[in-house]
């Protein structure tokens, strides 16, 4: 179940159980903070697995949740700009973005 676990060292985001990936990878997003990819199993397909965020950068849960909640938020906020999108589908995924929130 998607959520926030709390390690020695770290807090970890579960987006997907493991067990629906066949093989993982770990990148970087940013100081603090990585992101496990998965390949969704029988596919090519990567998907986020899950988000690991040290302690030393992040002090609570919620300040994981914020940073999450924000991050995800620009990245699709990105999308918006895209002019390829229908003024309809950019005006619902705004909107969403807005009223979103990580829990």
């Amino acid at each position: 179940m998607p959520g926030i676990d709390e390690d020695n060292n770290v807090w970890r985001y579960l987006v997907r159980e493991p067990s629906d990936f066949d093989k993982f990878r770990v990148n970087d997003l940013t100081p603090g903070v990585k992101v496990t990819l998965g390949r969704m199993r029988g596919t090519t397909r990567w998907e986020i697995q899950n988000y690991i965020a040290e302690k030393k950068s992040f002090q609570n849960k919620e300040s994981v949740r914020s940073w999450i909640d924000g991050h995800l938020k620009g990245a699709i906020h990105a999308l918006v700009d895209f002019r390829f999108f229908t003024e309809y589908k950019r005006q619902a995924l705004n909107a969403y973005v807005i009223i979103s929130r990580v829990e």
